[in-house]
């Protein structure tokens, strides 16, 4: 990171946010209150700014019209995920 001090970068805001679910994965499924993910992207943003980099941090913006149908596979693969998921709690089939 050193190698940018002094210089501004661009972050993808929304893949900070899903590489910080991975802390608390559990509670974003049950509906539980959090802020682990997020707390992941402050904890980033401050790196930077420790090592004098600049950031600016880029988050989605509308629905690409031509991303529709991946939008919607993502979506239902995410929906069978975490049904999958909650499933292997409620039967303790989890490790």
């Amino acid at each position: 990171v050193r190698e940018f001090a002094k210089q501004t970068v661009v972050v993808d805001g929304s893949a900070w946010l899903h590489r910080g679910a991975f802390a608390c994965a559990r509670d974003l499924a049950m509906g539980v209150a959090t802020t682990r993910h997020l707390d992941f992207c402050v904890h980033m943003t401050k790196m930077l700014l420790h090592y004098d980099v600049t950031p600016i941090i880029v988050l989605d913006g509308m629905p690409l019209p031509a991303k529709e149908k991946t939008n919607a596979e993502r979506r239902k693969a995410r929906d069978s995920n975490r049904e999958m998921g909650l499933e292997a709690l409620r039967q303790k089939d989890f490790q």
